[in-house]
């Protein structure tokens, strides 16, 4: 006796496999498309912060009071000019030392106006023989200064 073969007809395993295929070309779109739009935001975001941060710049001011280190109360003070015509409220104070190592303070209560000054305290396990202020509101805004600018207290 001949045995009966049963199976799903071609036509059906053709639809089958073209609603599969469907699903996962659905999958991969929405993937790609809310990928494409997260970079989109991003992108504009950033394009706000840099339109907003052009004429932003500051330096440090060497000319009246220079950068000191206290070694009594293990902090270095910096003195920050606002060269550029947008207010700076936040930075990152990074020490570091000759033994390779570094401290970041974040001085997130300073407000430089616009062509004023203020001043940001980096504490120091000693003194740094390099100071890098980055500023908060601007990224890539920054100022560099080795030791020979720093004095001691």
């Amino acid at each position: 006796m001949p045995l009966k073969q049963k199976g799903i007809s071609p036509l059906i395993a053709t639809i089958l496999l073209l609603l599969i295929v469907m699903a996962i070309a659905g999958i991969v779109w929405t993937t790609v498309f809310s990928q494409a739009e997260s970079q989109q935001q991003q992108i504009e975001k950033q394009g706000k912060t840099f339109a907003g941060c052009a004429n932003a710049s500051f330096k440090v001011d060497l000319s009246t009071v220079k950068p000191t280190y206290y070694s009594s109360m293990n902090v270095t003070k910096v003195v920050l000019l606002n060269d550029g015509r947008r207010d700076l409220n936040s930075f990152n104070v990074t020490s570091f030392y000759s033994d390779g190592t570094s401290d970041v303070n974040v001085q997130s209560n300073v407000d430089i106006q616009q062509g004023g000054s203020g001043v940001v305290w980096a504490p120091s396990t000693s003194k740094p023989s390099r100071i890098e202020i980055v500023s908060n509101d601007c990224e890539g805004i920054k100022v560099s200064l080795d030791d020979t600018y720093i004095e001691n207290a």
